[in-house]
C-alpha cells in the first residue's frame, strides 16, 4: 500500500511539473511582452538564411523585422506579433527573425542580402517567399515605421494578405511548368499556322492554354 501511494504521488508530482511547464512555456516572456527583442547577433545574415531553410520545410513565408530596442515603434510590432488573435496567424504562417539595426549602424548586410538597397524605418518589416526568394511586401515595407500607431486589425489584415499574396506566387509556380508543356505543343502548330498551313485542332488547343 505504502508503494502504491508513492507511485500515485510520484505520478501526480511528475503531471504537475509537465503542466507547469507546459503553462510557462505558453506563457508570454517579459521580452515578449515589452517588445524587446532586437538582440545582437554574432551573424545575422546566417539568421535570416536558417529562417528561409526552416520555412521550405515548413512551407511558410519568412518574416524578417528589422528594429531596434531603442524605437518604441519597433518594440509595439515586437510584441504584437506574440498577442492573440495576430500571434496564431503569424505562428502558423511565418518563420520569424527579428534583427538589431544597433543605432543604425547595423543591418546593412542583411537588407543587401535581400534585394533592397537600404532600410529607412526602424521596424522595416521584410516578407519573404522563401522558394523565389522574392519580396512579397515590397511595395509597403516601410509602413511599419509607424507601428505604434496600427492597430491589431490592421495587423492582422496586412499579415494575413501577405500569406495570399505568398500563396498566389505559389500557384504560378506550380502552374509554370504546365504551361511550358503546353507551350512546347501549340509552338510548332503556331508556326504552321503562321505559314498558311492548318494544322488540326490548333485552335482548340490555343484557346485552351490561353484560359
Amino acid at each position: 500500500m505504502k508503494i502504491s501511494n508513492i507511485v500515485i504521488c510520484a505520478l501526480i508530482a511528475l503531471v504537475l511539473t509537465v503542466e507547469d511547464a507546459v503553462v510557462a512555456d505558453e506563457a508570454p516572456t517579459p521580452a515578449k511582452e515589452s517588445g524587446e527583442l532586437y538582440l545582437p547577433s554574432d551573424d545575422a545574415v546566417a539568421d535570416v538564411t536558417s529562417a528561409l531553410s526552416a520555412a521550405r520545410e515548413s512551407h511558410k513565408l519568412v518574416l524578417v523585422v528589422m528594429g531596434a530596442n531603442w524605437c518604441h515603434d519597433s518594440r509595439a510590432l515586437a510584441s504584437r506579433i506574440y498577442q492573440e488573435p495576430l500571434n496564431a496567424l503569424i505562428d502558423e504562417n511565418y518563420e520569424t527573425v527579428f534583427v538589431d539595426v544597433g543605432f543604425l549602424d547595423k543591418g546593412k548586410d542583411v537588407i543587401s542580402s535581400i534585394g533592397p538597397p537600404v532600410y529607412y524605418a526602424t521596424p522595416t518589416v521584410l516578407i519573404l517567399d522563401p522558394v523565389s526568394g522574392r519580396m512579397v511586401n515590397a511595395d509597403n515595407r516601410h509602413q511599419w515605421g509607424d507601428a505604434y500607431n496600427i492597430s491589431m486589425e490592421e495587423s492582422l489584415e496586412y499579415f494575413q494578405l501577405m500569406v495570399l499574396l505568398g500563396e498566389i506566387d505559389s500557384f504560378e509556380r506550380l502552374q509554370a511548368d504546365r504551361i511550358y508543356d503546353a507551350y512546347a505543343v501549340i509552338g510548332p502548330l503556331l508556326k504552321a499556322y503562321k505559314a498558311s498551313e492548318k494544322p488540326e485542332h490548333f485552335e482548340d488547343y490555343w484557346n485552351e492554354v490561353r484560359d
